[in-house]
């Protein structure tokens, strides 16, 4: 994985670095921020407010992409990690977080195998219909892919949108016989 840093700038010129984010459509999901605390900490407060901000690479005006907070809950963690430099998380846990509440979820690792191992456990969680690990990769062509993320410091990410459940158990009944026969056991 190639480490790279960006620039974050607010549209008052205030800016600092980020080696870390995912952002869908413009959306913040995930942003690391880091520089000196008054730096750090204005642009949290521009970008918990509600104003757009700026990715961009250092120091030029390229691959410029501006993004913002959504209108859901968005938490932040900030803690001084050497004098002077001040790093804060923002991160909408609903989007990030397995177990939490939200049809849409984001999963990255280093190899599709690892995103399969995440994507497994958040359906068995989501899920009250017993699953079958031999079932992920069926299961995750049913669901909806979101294609338009951008992010920085991770080597594969994928954005999912779960079915609601009757709608997986409807696929489940259908596809019955490519799950395997005899992974899909019916009482006679």
């Amino acid at each position: 994985m190639e480490i790279n840093v960006k620039e974050v700038r607010s549209l008052d010129h205030v800016a600092c670095w980020t080696d870390r984010f995912i952002t869908v459509q413009g959306w913040i999901c995930l942003l690391s921020l880091f520089g000196s605390a008054t730096r750090v900490n204005t642009l949290k407060a521009i970008i918990l407010k509600g104003e757009p901000v700026y990715l961009q690479n250092c120091w030029t005006w390229d691959e410029r992409s501006q993004v913002q907070k959504p209108d859901v809950q968005v938490k932040t963690i900030t803690r001084q990690v050497a004098p002077g430099v001040t790093h804060c998380l923002l991160y909408m846990p609903n989007y990030l977080i397995p177990n939490a509440n939200g049809a849409q979820k984001v999963f990255w690792g280093d190899t599709l195998e690892q995103i399969f191992q995440k994507f497994f456990y958040v359906a068995q969680a989501r899920y009250s219909t017993p699953l079958l690990p031999d079932w992920t990769e069926w299961l995750w062509d049913q669901m909806l892919q979101v294609q338009d993320i951008n992010a920085l410091g991770f080597d594969k990410v994928v954005g999912v949108q779960f079915l609601e459940e009757a709608e997986l158990e409807e696929r489940l009944f259908e596809a019955g016989a490519p799950l395997g026969e005899d992974v899909i056991a019916v009482n006679d």
